[in-house]
């Protein structure tokens, strides 16, 4: 749990810092969850970019679907994180990488996870560097 602990702590931090594809720092690449931010959303997102940084060679940021502020409301994942000892500070929120990184250009890569369509409001955003895709739904 160490080595994965530090993974997130560092590429929450690096996220955050606001220089990730910026004067030399690495690429920004995401891996973002739908916005219903249920369980397999927000733990795949998490899981699925630790797997990407450690198969791929490249950093990837796990960002949770949904304003910081709502995160609260879906208390089933606040208690599994807790009980995980992963603290909300080492998680980047959509906001907040909205915030940090507003551009299109801003993120190289886009890893969907339990989607496999960007919500409308995102699509203009992210949706040309959507590059991976892992879902379970059937759209019709």
């Amino acid at each position: 749990m160490n080595k994965f602990r530090t993974y997130l702590e560092t590429a929450t931090a690096l996220a955050k810092s606001g220089n990730l594809n910026k004067d030399g720092h690495p690429p920004l690449r995401v891996v973002i969850g739908n916005t219903s931010c249920d369980m397999d959303s927000v733990v795949g997102a998490i899981t699925l970019a630790y797997y990407y940084t450690k198969t791929k060679d490249s950093l990837w940021v796990p960002v949770i679907n949904c304003d910081a502020a709502d995160f609260y409301c879906n208390l089933e994942i606040v208690k599994h994180l807790k009980n995980s000892r992963i603290d909300h500070s080492h998680l980047v929120f959509l906001d907040e990488l909205k915030a940090l990184y507003p551009n299109r250009d801003d993120i190289t890569e886009i890893g969907l996870v339990d989607h496999n369509q960007l919500d409308p409001e995102q699509e203009p955003w992210l949706g040309k560097n959507v590059t991976h895709v892992v879902d379970h739904h059937v759209d019709n």
